[in-house]
């Protein structure tokens, strides 16, 4: 059984101005949400993460250094 009747919605067919606007934002919100999860699931360490763990590295280095002195 086919719905043959309008809803008074036309302005919203992908034909329609709205309707591609509304497309297009579908389409750029959809591509943002897979890059997101991308990011997400990379695992990339950030900037202030290595930043961190270079200044973790070089305090256990100096505190090493300090239990066992160089004679």
């Amino acid at each position: 059984m086919l719905f043959t009747g309008s809803l008074g919605l036309d302005y919203l067919l992908p034909s329609a101005p709205l309707g591609l606007l509304l497309l297009a934002a579908g389409i750029i919100f959809s591509c943002l949400i897979v890059y997101i999860l991308y990011i997400s699931a990379t695992d990339k360490p950030s900037l202030h993460d290595i930043r961190s763990e270079t200044k973790r590295k070089a305090r256990q280095e100096t505190e090493i250094a300090k239990l066992y002195p160089k004679l």
